[in-house]
């Protein structure tokens, strides 16, 4: 099956979906509206646009397409990973498992544990 009849497919069930929503339930006012629009009887005689065209009508838009948010949530910021360094919080969570596990909780033996595994003095 090529992509053309899974995209029409796809249209048709969206469009029977919306019908059922609307005032086209019954089936003589919906093949009424489809003759009227298109000339056609049936949607699967209808073309992809033709498809697209009467989902729209039927209110496609609304009922199924995300809205976009154009507003970001302030309480997401995005961290400086490129750089190569532990962001602040990978850095507390480090000092927190440090002084909960380690033998000697201090900061000077987290930074020669440090120095051991990456050879880098912090």
């Amino acid at each position: 099956m090529n992509t053309q009849n899974t995209l029409k497919k796809h249209l048709i069930k969206i469009i029977h979906t919306l019908r059922k929503d609307t005032n086209l339930s019954d089936d003589e006012s919906y093949r009424w509206v489809l003759n009227e629009r298109y000339g056609k009887a049936s949607s699967k005689d209808l073309s992809i646009d033709e498809l697209r065209d009467f989902a729209i009508t039927l209110g496609y838009d609304e009922k199924f397409l995300k809205k976009q948010n154009t507003k970001k949530a302030r309480y997401f910021k995005k961290e400086n990973t490129k750089s190569g360094r532990a962001t602040k919080k990978q850095l507390n969570m480090i000092q927190a498992i440090w002084s909960k596990n380690a033998k000697n909780p201090t900061q000077w033996a987290l930074r020669e544990f440090i120095n051991n595994i990456v050879k880098k003095r912090p």
